[in-house]
This record gives structure tokens, sequence and C-alpha cells, in this order.
């Protein structure tokens, strides 16, 4: 995945620094983030491998589900990545162009995953702890994920913090059989 992350970066950073130096970093924000909507479906993700689809019909149905949010710009950023390859990629640009924005307005949104539900009370805790950690005010999404069996996992700027007990016992079965 650091992979992914590491490629995904530059076009993350050149689209956050269009939208910035033209004031539409929301509009971007937007369009980035219904572009990745409609990439992580299934039946797009097949669309887009499939033998003799041309990059211009998948910049196309982008422009067309955007429609008056579609910009020349966007629309050529889109482009870039169909003729690169890089569709798939969406998702993490938009995390990553989210990073940067939030960077600028001096918060980070962080994404907590826990077996178990957590209250609002641990969840201000949390986001307090790691403002104080990261400098930065810190908005945290929490995502239920049980096969983590007990623990925490928090993804926050290029970090992760993983405190399961799934990647204590991943730690252990890795020793044990080295």
């Amino acid at each position: 995945m650091a992979e992914w992350q590491t490629l995904a970066r530059p076009y993350a950073k050149a689209a956050f620094d269009y939208a910035q130096e033209s004031g539409q970093l929301d509009q971007w924000s937007h369009a980035l983030s219904v572009c990745t909507e409609l990439t992580q479906q299934e039946s797009f993700e097949a669309y887009i491998k499939r033998p003799g689809t041309s990059d211009l019909a998948i910049v196309d149905i982008y422009k067309d589900v955007l429609g008056d949010q579609s910009s020349p710009e966007l629309v050529n950023f889109l482009k870039q990545l169909a003729e690169h390859e890089r569709l798939e990629l969406l998702p993490l640009i938009q995390t990553e162009f989210e990073e940067l924005k939030a960077q600028v307005r001096d918060s980070l949104s962080a994404i907590v995953e826990s077996a178990f539900t957590i209250g609002d009370a641990e969840l201000k805790e949390l986001e307090s702890a790691l403002s104080r950690k990261f400098g930065s005010t810190v908005q945290a999404e929490v995502i239920i994920k049980p096969e983590l069996i007990a623990g925490t996992r928090i993804m926050i700027a290029d970090q992760v913090i993983d405190d399961s007990v799934a990647s204590k016992l991943n730690e252990l079965r890795a020793s044990l059989l080295a």
C-alpha cells in the first residue's frame, strides 16, 4: 500500500497546488470525492479494466457524473490519470488531497478502526491526545472492524498506529514461523 501512496502523492500535490492557486480547494475536493466514489464501484472498476475501453470514454463518464462541477482543468487531470493508467489511484489521491487541505487549514483527519464502538467522551479524549502528538487539530472518523479482535488501528497523515490484538497475533505468528 505504501508504494501506491508514493505513486498517488505527486498527483495529489499537483491537483492541490492548482486548486489552491485558483481558489478552488473545496470544488476540487468535492469533485475528487465524487470521482473516487465512482472509481470504487465494482461495475465501473470492471469497465475501466475491460480491454478496448478508451481513456476518453472513461473521462467522459467522469464528466457526465460531475456535470456542472466539472472544469477543463479537472478533465485534463483525469485524462492524465487515465493515459498513465493511474485511475485506480483516485481514492489515494483524494485522501492525500484532503490531508494537504487539512494541513493548510491546520487540521488533520484520522481514521480510527476499532473492534468495538468508541463513545463520544473516549473519541474526544483520543482526538485531544492525537492533537497534542501531531500539533494540529484532529478530526477522527471511527470505523468498526470486529476482525481487529480488540484494540485500535489509527491512520493519520502518513502514519499507522496499530495497537490491535489481530496485529499482535500476526506478529507472534510470524515470529513463531521464522
